[in-house]
């Protein structure tokens, strides 16, 4: 909380009279040429409040990221935060004298409630304490109890600044678990020892979220150094070109960076410590291409790639090198497909563990039927257009043989007898393999008398797991329909 007989310091996190949507920082205090008094030199968070970059008149008195970011305000119009106890009193306690309500005159006793009144007033015995938004800028006073249940506590969008600030408050919650402390705009440290006065975090916090807090790598690092169980950390949007967090990236099984201007996974890790890294976004990091991954992260079921100017076919020969990759988000249309195969076909027949692709669950059927046409189609290509995926090629043939390119043979499987079930009743059917799933829709429709619209498909091989017909557009050659299976009508 900033002292308001000291006035407020360098840092500072502040409102204009206590409105939460008018927060900013203080990057001056002192005068100002032609003006009386003290002046504070405030760069707001929103920058369309702001008049100017902290040079007025040809004069420098600070310096905004924005040109319009900053203003000059009295220091008599400065709130600066308030400490946290006052917050969740303001927040959870319940005044006694509104324990009962007035409707027209008449008032009304509050009963049902009774319980839960109790419960809020209890403060110190919360086990989640939410705080998002609020006017959060310090410690509570050094005798108030400790909220011994509390094991979530969020601080998202509050005034904290110092990072003292952050590791007092951590010592009244002793079981504290997860810790949200995003859109606080926290001081950066010039080196990763710089905390190294402080106590290590005792209370188990394996969660913790900084996402938007304007921090460095070395700042982060050394965030780190002081939460020895953290396991998942949210760090989007801040300022790190670099993620090298060291031995204390041994327990990290989560990392998101997300919209940080990393640009390459050669930055991260490094010294290959977070060996049990199981999930990592770097969703928008202006990641160009993606090489050298063979033997690191080798626990990684999880990549968000999406918003990257990923485009070369070689960055996902890279990814196979992730033996564990179940899930993969990245972004299809930087890539071109080959010979009639479209983006997914080719991502999926290149790597052989994934699961999941953009949110689509990848299938058995789909993955053979992938599998299975990118060796017909790429086979054939000319050298130069053949080459990068000359391995994935060889690897597909080892498990499915050469490609069959007798014409005749082909023929004679275009069209294939399958059972067309629903609720019980079936119906045998030759179907040409080139009808898509929509069309075999309709024809289902039309045999059960049933809305088109609602209707899903299933196939059920003769042997294998049943799998969903999902994408209209699909051919049933691409599911690899055969002779003897059974379609399965089901109404959504």
């Amino acid at each position: 909380m900033v002292e308001e007989e000291l006035g407020p310091s360098i840092g500072d996190r502040i409102t204009k009279n206590g409105k939460i949507d008018e927060r900013g920082s203080v990057r001056y205090v002192g005068p100002v040429e032609g003006q009386k008094g003290t002046w504070v030199g405030i760069e707001w968070d929103n920058t369309s409040r702001g008049r100017h970059n902290g040079t007025i008149e040809g004069k420098t008195y600070f310096q905004t990221e924005h040109p319009t970011g900053g203003s000059f305000i009295k220091a008599n119009v400065i709130d600066g935060g308030r400490d946290l106890l006052d917050q969740i009193r303001e927040r959870y306690e319940i005044n006694d004298n509104e324990e009962n309500e007035k409707m027209g005159g008449v008032t009304i006793e509050k009963i049902g409630m009774n319980k839960v009144h109790d419960r809020q007033k209890n403060i110190f015995y919360l086990g989640v304490i939410c705080l998002a938004g609020m006017r959060v800028s310090s410690p509570p006073p050094k005798l108030t109890p400790h909220f011994i249940n509390c094991t979530e506590l969020n601080l998202h969008g509050n005034l904290l600044h110092r990072w003292k600030d952050v590791f007092e408050i951590i010592n009244f919650f002793p079981k504290l678990k997860e810790l949200a402390l995003g859109n606080n705009i926290m001081e950066n440290l010039a080196d990763v020892s710089s905390l190294s006065n402080f106590p290590i975090v005792t209370a188990p916090v394996f969660h913790l979220v900084l996402n938007y807090c304007k921090v460095t790598e070395t700042t982060i690092s050394a965030v780190l150094s002081r939460f020895p169980n953290v396991t998942d950390l949210y760090a989007s949007g801040n300022r790190l070109t670099t993620f090298n967090p060291g031995q204390n990236g041994q327990k990290l099984r989560l990392v998101d960076l997300e919209l940080n201007p990393v640009k390459s996974l050669e930055a991260i890790d490094p010294e290959n410590f977070m060996e049990n890294l199981e999930n990592l976004s770097l969703q928008s990091c202006n990641v160009v291409t993606i090489l050298g991954l063979n033997g690191r992260f080798r626990r990684l079921t999880t990549m968000n790639l999406k918003g990257n100017p990923i485009n070369e076919w070689a960055s996902i020969n890279s990814l196979a090198d992730l033996e564990r990759l179940q899930t993969l988000f990245v972004t299809s249309t930087h890539f071109e497909g080959l010979n009639g195969l479209d983006v997914r076909e080719m991502v999926i027949a290149k790597l052989s563990k994934l699961t999941m692709l953009n949110r689509g669950d990848v299938s058995a059927i789909e993955r053979r039927s992938a599998e299975l046409r990118f060796i017909s189609k790429c086979n054939g290509l000319e050298e130069t257009l053949k080459a990068p995926h000359e391995n994935d090629i060889k690897r597909l043939i080892q498990i499915h043989g050469e490609p069959v390119a007798d014409n005749n043979k082909a023929k004679k499987i275009n069209v294939v007898k399958v059972s067309i079930s629903y609720q019980g009743k079936s119906l045998l059917r030759p179907l040409p393999t080139s009808s898509t799933v929509s069309k075999v829709i309709e024809i289902a429709a039309r045999l059960f008398a049933l809305d088109p619209k609602a209707v899903t498909l299933w196939i059920e091989p003769k042997e294998g797991a049943a799998s969903k017909l999902s994408i209209p557009a699909r051919q049933l050659s691409f599911y690899s329909v055969e002779t003897g299976d059974t379609i399965r009508v089901e109404m959504q």
